[in-house]
């Protein structure tokens, strides 16, 4: 068994060691800005061409008319966002109709005790006077 975990072990560390090779021996980037020669443009851009000004141009091709996304994932993160705000309007309306429920009932038992506290007192009234 331990002889498994070291070659897992090796295994994992040469892949780690290759892919940071790998990146050391990539052409580091141009010290200065692009020169008109090389044929590059002088204004940043997007990898879609379009300008960092314009920041809505990129989303303007991923969003239909109606607002929604054509994105799957947007599409079911917006309904799992809808169906969660629709859920707490629900548990907000639940608990606001329990604390009312819970409200009356403790209004009803204060009034039974101070009825049974009357009636008991009114019994014991005249006991309390015949000595």
């Amino acid at each position: 068994m331990k002889n498994v975990r070291n070659l897992i072990l090796a295994a994992a560390m040469m892949a780690c060691s290759a892919s940071v090779l790998a990146q050391a021996n990539q052409a580091p980037n141009p010290a200065g800005p692009p020169t008109a020669g090389t044929g590059a443009t002088t204004t940043p851009t997007r990898g879609t061409g379009t300008s960092l000004s314009n920041p809505n141009a990129v989303n303007a091709t991923a969003v239909q008319s109606s607002g929604q996304s054509n994105d799957p994932y947007v599409q079911k993160r917006q309904s799992d966002s809808e169906a969660k705000a629709e859920y707490k309007e629900r548990k907000k309306e639940a608990k606001r109709q329990a604390k009312m429920e819970k409200r009356e009932a403790k209004a009803d038992l204060k009034a039974e005790k101070r009825a049974s506290t009357a009636e008991r007192n009114d019994a014991l009234a005249p006991a309390a006077t015949v000595r």
